[in-house]
């Protein structure tokens, strides 16, 4: 063989040459099926698989180095459209209750940097007026029973009884006699409270979402925000979990798929416009 090696694959009763790429398009209505599948075996360390690159280079495979990242597919798939600001904004600060933000706690982690970023958030949104809206998760029954299944998940839940400590909002956040303060059960921030009706009679239509934890209250608070109809923005910043891969996952995925995941500076920047604009109309009132 002229000292060079050659291999050739047999594939039922067909053979191919060493490297199927080069004579794809003739052979993809030939056993293209099992071909797939030994491509995929071979190149089976790559993330997406060598049938996924295919789908996605219409007639042409792409070679193993060309996979491209999950934000290029995404982006490809037309996932993580902008949907932008509104007009009338609505501070959420999910679950920054100590048994939260103290480390110390079973459901406790660092949230140092994220508390100094929701007080940012907060001065703004006071000084707009903008509605600031905390939330709490608090159980009363002894036995935890009005925690249901999801106290049954998670040993913390004990942690969050009625009148402790636990349930108190850390004193580090400007909490303030005008802002709301929402007690909830579960996940959600909408599920099971009355927060669709406190946004809709202050006709809010954007949802500024901070607290925590990223990959739980906040992802379902901003999931359930979308499919009600508010704009979920969330700040990045200013929000955080226990772990850093699931926050960053969590992340990801809320942009894809259901909010608008922000920096810190650029929501700043829009309630300071807004402030700015609505400033006249007050002087005259």
């Amino acid at each position: 063989m002229n000292g060079k090696s050659h291999l050739v694959w047999n594939l039922g009763s067909s053979t191919y040459p060493a490297d199927p790429r080069a004579n794809c398009a003739s052979m993809q209505n030939r056993n293209h099926d099992r071909l797939l599948k030994v491509l995929n075996t071979l190149y089976s360390d790559f993330p997406f698989g060598y049938s996924s690159r295919h789908d996605m280079g219409g007639d042409t495979m792409t070679p193993p180095n060309a996979v491209p990242s999950d934000a290029e597919f995404f982006q490809q798939r037309g996932f993580g459209q902008k949907l932008g600001f509104g007009q009338r904004p609505a501070l959420l600060v999910v679950d920054m209750a100590k048994a939260f933000t103290n480390p110390g706690m079973t459901l406790g982690s660092n949230l140092d940097k994220q508390i100094e970023a929701i007080q940012q958030l907060l001065r703004a949104a006071h000084d707009r007026e903008a509605p600031v809206i905390f939330s709490t998760v608090s159980y009363e029954d002894e036995n935890l029973r009005d925690a249901g299944i999801f106290g049954m998940k998670q040993k913390g839940s004990a942690t969050l009884r009625a009148g402790t400590e636990g349930v108190q909002i850390d004193p580090r956040l400007d909490f303030r006699k005008t802002d709301s303060l929402l007690v909830k059960k579960y996940a959600s921030c909408f599920f099971g409270t009355d927060l669709v009706s406190r946004l809709l009679v202050r006709q809010v239509d954007t949802l500024i979402i901070t607290g925590c934890t990223t990959s739980g209250c906040v992802r379902a608070s901003a999931v359930d925000a979308c499919q009600i109809g508010f704009r979920p923005m969330v700040v990045r910043e200013a929000v955080g979990d226990r772990s850093q891969a699931a926050h960053d996952q969590s992340l990801f995925d809320l942009n894809a798929k259901y909010a608008d995941v922000v920096s810190l500076a650029e929501t700043l920047q829009y309630l300071n416009a807004l402030r700015a604009a609505a400033a006249p109309g007050r002087a005259g009132n």
